[in-house]
């Protein structure tokens, strides 16, 4: 009665029947988390100049052990080649990567093509394709498990009385009049609906660029903003807060003083669609209901996000 593993990549091709890796080359941020959450960064000889998380990636890129093969959005063919894999991981949601793929299987290489992290169902499944393709399926399951366990806690606590009820919230890339906000099927709106909340632009797919007029329509309850443009100090809370547009302030979560702004490196972990998703779903639920937990959570939140965490502080991977 189980709902079945995912047996093929994003391209069709199974993912099964690989034979030992030892030299493994990432192309996504996302990948090298997943690589390093089952303790394969070992085989990891190539990743993407953003990989920067688990750390001893960072030193072996520094080190000169590990290559980097290109940007996110632009891989190099030579340079992949150049570190002799045995197989390489790439982000379909990437049109550049896709091509890869492509490229690399006509000249012999195995290429894997992970599915685009529109939910958490595509992370978990990305998580077991990259165990089962290394052949670290035992690892891959203990982390797929590990995270179902923190989200299934968390949704223990805010589905109480103590809880409050359904919180409307609105998700966004900027403090712009006219935002990008998130609507249905991506990742952070996924996360937000495992916890007693409704996302007021699920009436779109994607990331929207919304008019100003829409936001004070929508009206939220809450709002998260996620961006790498500022820092998590009061000072520039204080400053996104007070000159918010004036649509902005014109909803329950302005005036009640519940936008929240997700800055520095745990903006780079809530927009990565990998194995952290246990502590950005501990982030999420602790905004979106603060009185559940008894760990009271800035409004402003960056590189410091792990001394916030209880049920997914051992879950950094790195």
């Amino acid at each position: 009665g189980d709902e079945p593993t995912v047996a093929v990549d994003y391209s069709g091709n199974p993912i099964y029947g690989y034979q030992q890796k030892y030299r493994v080359v990432s192309l996504s941020p996302s990948i090298t988390e997943i690589l390093g959450s089952i303790k394969a960064e070992n085989i990891i000889v190539g990743v993407d100049t953003y990989s920067d998380h688990p750390s001893s990636v960072v030193e072996g890129t520094e080190s000169g052990s590990i290559a980097l093969v290109g940007t996110y959005s632009s891989p190099s063919f030579e340079l992949i080649m150049g570190t002799n894999p045995d197989v390489v991981f790439a982000d379909s949601s990437q049109r550049s990567h896709t091509n890869m793929a492509n490229q690399l299987r006509s000249s012999g290489v195995d290429a894997v093509l992970l599915y685009p992290g529109e939910d958490l169902e595509s992370i978990m499944d990305n998580i077991f394709i990259v165990g089962t393709v290394i052949n670290y399926e035992l690892a891959a399951d203990e982390v797929i498990s590990d995270i179902y366990g923190v989200i299934d806690q968390l949704a223990e606590k805010v589905y109480t009385p103590t809880a409050g009820g359904n919180v409307d919230v609105m998700i966004s890339l900027e403090p712009d009049i006219s935002p990008w906000v998130s609507g249905s099927s991506t990742y952070i709106s996924s996360i937000a609906s495992l916890f007693n909340s409704t996302n007021v632009f699920s009436g779109w797919d994607g990331w929207v660029h919304v008019t100003s007029d829409r936001i004070p329509f929508a009206n939220p309850d809450k709002i998260i903003i996620i961006t790498s443009e500022y820092s998590a100090t009061q000072e520039e809370y204080d400053h996104l807060y007070d000159n918010l547009p004036a649509q902005w302030k014109d909803t329950d979560a302005w005036r009640n003083g519940e936008v929240y702004v997700i800055c520095e490196g745990a903006a780079d972990m809530v927009q990565r669609f990998g194995p952290r998703a246990a502590q950005v779903s501990e982030l999420v639920a602790m905004i979106l209901h603060p009185d559940a937990f008894d760990t009271a959570l800035p409004k402003i939140i960056g590189d410091d996000y792990e001394q916030y965490l209880t049920y997914s502080s051992y879950m950094s991977y790195d």
